[in-house]
């Protein structure tokens, strides 16, 4: 049951722009995995054995660690919507629902920006370099086009004399 759950915590941590920005512009990127690592547990944690979690005491937690341990303030509402879809998964495995359990995880996105994740494997990639798939993952995001959007600007530092 534990395990399941840390799957679907894992993979939304994994897609949630907010938290992948934390840890991509952080002072201290190492501390800061291991601190995504112990979000993770922590979460599973509260959610599988505390009394009376709904989706707002979820969200409140959320919330509370991205500002206290990653500095980040959540503006726009996502620590709601993964509250919402953590909340809907402990409820599936709690009814020990495995078929149920496989089709919501299957139906999760994709990470697409490949912050944390790619950086994680990448250590693992050294010593395993038989398996291509997991290097073509951690080079590029594969099957993710890019796209470029035209409200965006990029903005280039000047040339140092």
């Amino acid at each position: 049951m534990a395990e399941a759950f840390r799957r679907v915590v894992e993979q939304v941590f994994h897609n949630w722009t907010a938290l992948n920005l934390a840890v991509e512009y952080s002072d201290s990127p190492y501390k800061t995995k291991e601190m995504v690592g112990e979000f993770i547990s922590n979460m599973v944690q509260y959610c599988l054995f505390s009394s009376d979690v709904d989706p707002s005491s979820i969200e409140e937690v959320l919330d509370d660690t991205m500002d206290q341990e990653f500095e980040t303030l959540c503006e726009d509402n996502s620590t709601k919507e993964v509250a919402a879809v953590l909340y809907r998964f402990m409820n599936i495995i709690k009814q020990e629902d495995s078929a149920k359990f496989e089709e919501e995880f299957q139906k999760l996105p994709v990470n697409t920006t490949c912050t944390f994740r790619a950086r994680k494997r990448s250590s693992e990639s050294v010593s395993s370099t038989n398996d291509s798939s997991e290097s073509a993952e951690i080079g590029n995001c594969p099957g993710v086009p890019m796209e470029l959007d035209s409200e965006w600007m990029v903005v280039k530092s000047r040339k140092r004399r």
